[in-house]
């Protein structure tokens, strides 16, 4: 008798293989860094030898650091010394401030100019404000570190005040031309403005120096003082106040000169402003300076350049009823003016004018300002967008597929930037013929939804203790306010319950717009608070699982694991990256986030303008025409050469660049040897074979002539059939290699189809290479199953003498055998499958026709595909692996039906075995009565069968394991709903159901022959013929104790079944893997 025993440890080598997955996972993925710096004990003043007296890092706010730093001018020194002087000291304290910057512009401007560098930065008091600075002063600082300069005190920062006047104050210092109804009404000379005011302007300050060390001291640069400025405090007349503060600096500079000495020579280079509000009124104030020639212009004194690197409000709506031609984004016939524009166009979203833009050139060029943007705008973003949502399946020309907008409402970027997306949307493509739609929200399929900012209810540091005391007030009625089922009621600070109520009016509204023919296809995800965007991807990403989320301006906490739930894959499209090419970008990491990058090269930019620096630094290494004035002005180089707009997608732990296929007018032509401004896009399939492709093909020649030499070697070693489906599966695979190359190459489509990253995340490819690998391998199982079944057939027949004629009762063995060989084997059973198959399909058109296949399709959702060729391809490869999937699954169940049906005609009735059958066992048993043994064969014939027939059940478990992990989210943005777990869980149910009838076919089967074993045991026992009475009892104790094929426990056949999932521990170990990798 043969081991009953089941193989132990047969998922040992992939639980062994998933162990050390998990490892490596474990040490290949982020852990958070420590340190072992003790902290410092708090000290009161740091003294210092220089008037730069406020400790600071360079990595610190600036605006934090000297609001903090403990001088006698605090708020309590101010009122003592308001109170005993009349504000004397406390004005002589600050004017002595000023005085000693004034000292240390005259000493470092003796023989040389001074590069003076404001930076406009927001100076709200919220976190993220404090963390804008704080990014600004890395970058800014950086970029004068790859230019080789140092810090003059890299510990400390200096500050200055000034008195400020309001806004009333400076507006209404003068009185306004009669006549004039502009709304804006600033200075237009320096003497009509303020000198005083009841508020004071504080300006941090830092010095740097040139790094004699790398080179000769005759090539010395200029210094460079960087005035760290709040935007808020230059919104109102952004012009007039630089003039201002310019203007105070030459006079304190002038005030302390001795009066031999020569006066330094002030270059401003103007980092800002800040946002697009205040450039708009820098745009209003200099039209409004431009009019005026008669008084034209207290810039024209210095020379003053403005680098707008943050700022990216559309040229367009900057210039937005300035002039009586100019386009008025709001007004209907303006529109149609656009849309007139768009249709000389040849790209689908629009090309890339520059006019507006050069407009506001010329206005501030005629009050003596060079005005350059750095950074594209929000209209080129929308453009990139724009292509990417036609790449991925929406029609752009189509309003039928309807693009939804959120944004703040609340400022004036927040109003204009989904003004700005719309605008494209519409005018630059065919939606504009449907503009004339009843809502005014939604226009040409484009919706508008906003929201206040601040939606975490977070509130400046001083203003945190009322807050806890006003909600402990709350919490007594309420409950507590941190408690999870009080955490989104319509009380307190937090906007969570606004929220959660726009997101289900969202959907209503949607479902109500998009009924019939209208279909949502994206949600654009707009603002100027991150952290407010990622609530609103929390609130509509579960509710809209199947739609394109994009936003704008790349930041690193978009591939924070925090927020991976809701940010992965998203679309986002910026201005920069987080790093240039590697030429400019030097030791610098990799920055936080898009705007840092953008300030990081203004200034290298700003640097590289001065014509002392000709020749030094890099960027004109790179790049030889940015400071030849006479070829070409600098804006249309950016414009044309360098200014693309970067598209991401953001992946499983950075966001990762997507190729973006210029216009025929951003090409390179006015130098043949331009460098890319930002890193390349990296992509194995296009830029890494064009590279290499002579040594990817000989690598590929190389590996077929060897798996050739491996297969010849097989043929010749074994010659056997047995050993020939190995060949197959290296031939298989031979063949799927160059199919899957080719097949991702010509899907990438000239860079605008789908990349391929294996472990990215925001790549199909992997997914269909393993679709792919899975059709194959259900083509070899199938081969296998039916060679397996034949050798099974050969090998019983032959041992249990099956084949033969003889003297036969009604219901023989070998009539019952050949009957079902005659059912299993040849193309019957593939015949039967292939029934059953088209039964199920006719079932699935059925299903498609009635609209019915919502549920579906997730598995091939439109969005996740890069292109037209990915999807298609995508798709007919998951139709296929299905259709074969499918087959597989009802070849098997087919087989186990049959051997189902053969057991039970087998046991209903008593069988004689052929004669030589009975002889062979009886001598080897040393049986006397042969008409002992039918019974006690029947039971060994279905042990074995079933042994075979069982071992096949697991094939399909194999196939979906493989299908499971290609449909992992570890690939790209693959979403397990409802519908597709109850799809698994009816395939996983189909082949365990017929397991557990084939066994219970095998139980009954199994009483039925030992009834009648007791039977005869009972007749012996009459007979009183003692050695027969034993034989029996020896076989139905053999009969009751097999545990082969069927016999076997119901637990120890589902884990075969379940082999290819390691059993319990393994799938368990399995899913604790995915969520790591993903």
């Amino acid at each position: 008798m043969r081991d009953t025993q089941p193989p132990q440890g047969s998922n040992t080598p992939l639980v062994v293989l998933l162990l050390l997955i998990a490892t490596a996972g474990g040490f290949y993925f982020y852990k958070p860094f420590e340190t072992s710096r003790p902290g410092g004990e708090p000290t009161s003043r740091v003294s210092t030898l220089g008037p730069e007296e406020v400790p600071a890092r360079m990595w610190q706010d600036p605006f934090t650091a000297v609001d903090k730093h403990p001088t006698t001018d605090s708020a309590i020194s101010k009122a003592i010394l308001s109170a005993l002087s009349g504000n004397n000291k406390n004005s002589n304290k600050d004017n002595n401030k000023f005085r000693d910057l004034a000292k240390q512009i005259i000493k470092f401007g003796i023989e040389e100019e001074i590069i003076v560098m404001p930076i406009m930065v927001y100076g709200g008091p919220y976190a993220e404000s404090v963390e804008t600075r704080r990014r600004r002063r890395y970058a800014a600082l950086s970029a004068l570190a790859v230019s080789d300069y140092m810090p003059l005190d890299s510990q400390h920062l200096g500050y200055f005040q000034i008195p400020w006047a309001s806004k009333l104050e400076f507006r209404h210092s003068q009185e306004s031309p009669k006549g004039n109804s502009d709304k804006l009404s600033c200075p237009i000379q320096l003497t009509e403005m303020t000198s005083g005011g009841e508020k004071t302007l504080k300006v941090p300050y830092e010095w740097l120096e040139w790094n004699e060390i790398k080179y000769e001291p005759s090539s010395s640069q200029p210094p460079v003082l960087v005035l760290w400025l709040n935007d808020y405090l230059f919104a109102d007349c952004p012009l007039a106040r630089l003039a201002q503060l310019f203007q105070e600096i030459e006079d304190k500079v002038g005030e302390v000169q001795p009066e031999e000495a020569n006066a330094p020579s002030l270059r401003f280079k103007v980092m800002g402003p800040a946002g697009s509000t205040t450039l708009r009124r820098m745009v209003e104030e200099a039209y409004q300076l431009k009019k005026d020639k008669e008084k034209i212009s207290f810039f024209q004194k210095w020379e003053v350049e403005i680098y707008s690197a943050t700022a990216t409000a559309s040229a367009k709506l900057l210039r937005a009823g300035l002039e009586e031609n100019s386009l008025e984004i709001s007004n209907k016939n303006s529109r149609e003016n656009l849309a007139k524009e768009a249709e000389d166009n040849s790209e689908p979203c629009g090309g890339g004018g520059f006019k507006s833009l050069n407009k506001i050139r010329e206005a501030l060029k005629g009050i003596g300002i060079s005005f350059y943007r750095t950074i594209p705008s929000d209209r080129q973003l929308a453009r990139v967008v724009c292509k990417e949502l036609a790449l991925r399946g929406v029609n752009i020309n189509d309003p039928q597929h309807v693009i939804a907008l959120v944004s703040e409402w609340d400022t004036h970027y927040g109003r204009a930037l989904p003004e700005t997306f719309a605008d494209l949307f519409i005018t630059e493509t065919k939606r504009k013929n449907s503009i004339n739609e009843a809502s005014s929200r939604c226009q040409g399929g484009i919706c508008r939804y906003s929201y206040l900012r601040g939606l975490d209810g977070e509130l400046p540091p001083n203003g945190k203790q009322e807050l806890r005391s006003q909600e402990q007030e709350n919490g007594k009625q309420w409950g507590e306010m941190g408690d999870a089922k009080s955490i989104e009621r319509s009380v307190g600070v937090n906007q969570f319950d606004y929220l959660r109520r726009f997101s289900r009016r969202l959907e209503r509204e949607l479902d109500y717009q998009i009924e019939g023919q209208r279909e949502l296809k994206a949600i654009g995800v707009l603002g100027s608070d991150v952290y407010d965007k990622f609530l609103v991807l929390q609130a509509l990403r579960d509710r809209f699982p199947t739609v394109l989320f994009f936003s704008h301006d790349l930041d690193a906490r978009y591939a924070h694991p925090a927020e991976s739930k809701w940010a992965r894959n998203l679309i986002v499209a910026s201005g920069f990256g987080l790093q240039l090419q590697p030429e400019l970008q030097k030791e610098i990491p990799p920055f936080r986030d898009n705007y840092q990058t953008s300030l990081f090269f203004a200034v290298q930019l700003a640097l590289c303008r001065s014509q002392e620096n000709k020749g030094k630094c890099i960027l004109q290494k790179i790049f030889p025409l940015i400071d030849q004035e006479e070829c070409c002005d600098l804006q249309p180089l950016l414009n044309y050469l360098f200014l693309k707009p970067q598209l991401f997608e953001i992946g499983r732990f950075e966001p990762v660049a997507l190729p973006v296929k210029a216009n025929k007018e951003e090409q390179c032509y006015f130098n043949p040897n331009c460098s890319p401004l930002h890193p390349k896009t990296e992509y194995w399939p296009y830029w890494q074979v064009k590279k290499n492709v002579d040594t990817i093909a000989a690598a590929v020649a190389a590996m077929v002539i060897l798996i050739l030499l491996y297969l010849l070697l097989v043929s010749l070693l074994y010659r056997a059939f047995t050993k020939f489906w190995v060949a197959i599966v290296i031939g298989l695979i031979v063949v799927m290699f160059p199919i899957v190359i080719i097949g991702v190459l010509v899907a990438y489509e000239g860079m605008e189809g789908e990349p391929f990253a294996l472990t990215s995340g925001v790549s199909v490819w992997p997914t269909e290479t393993l679709r792919l690998l899975a059709i194959i391998l259900i083509g070899i199982l199938t081969y296998r199953a039916h060679h397996l079944l034949r050798k099974s057939d050969r090998d019983l027949t032959q041992r249990y003498h099956l084949h033969g004629e003889g003297e036969m009762s009604a219901t023989q063995v070998q009539e019952l055998w050949t009957h079902y060989l005659a059912q299993h084997t040849g193309w019957r059973l593939f015949g039967y499958a292939f029934l059953s198959l088209m039964l199920l399909l006719l079932g699935v058109f059925v299903w498609i026709f009635f609209n019915l296949n919502d549920v579906f399709k997730f598995l091939y959702a439109r969005y996740i595909y890069r292109g037209e060729i990915a999807y298609e391809a995508g798709r007919i490869i998951l139709i296929s692996a299905f259709i074969a999937f499918t087959f597989l699954l009802f070849y098997i169940m087919g087989i186990t039906s049959l051997c189902r049906k053969f057991i039970t005609e087998l046991s209903e009735k008593p069988v004689d075995w052929p004669q030589q059958t009975l002889k062979e066992f009886s001598e080897r048993r040393g049986i006397s009565t042969w008409n002992d043994l039918n019974d006690w064969l029947t039971i060994q014939l279905i042990a074995e069968r079933t042994r075979s027939v069982e071992g096949l059940s697991s094939y399909p478990f194999f196939i979906l394991f493989l299908l499971a992990i290609s449909h992992s989210t570890f690939f790209d943005r693959w979403l397990w709903m409802p519908g597709l777990i109850i799809f698994l869980l009816v395939i996983i149910a189909a082949p365990v159901i017929g397991t557990v009838l084939l066994r219970n076919a095998a139980k009954k089967a199994r009483q039925n022959i030992l009834d009648r074993m007791n039977q005869r045991l009972s007749q012996a026992m009459r007979d009183k013929a003692q050695a027969r009475v034993e034989q029996i009892q020896l076989m139905i104790e053999e009969m009751r104790s097999n545990r082969e094929g069927a016999f076997r426990s119901l637990a120890q056949q589902l884990k075969i079944i379940l082999l290819p999932f390691g059993g319990v521990g393994g799938a368990a170990l399995l899913e604790y893997i995915l969520k790591i990798y993903s």
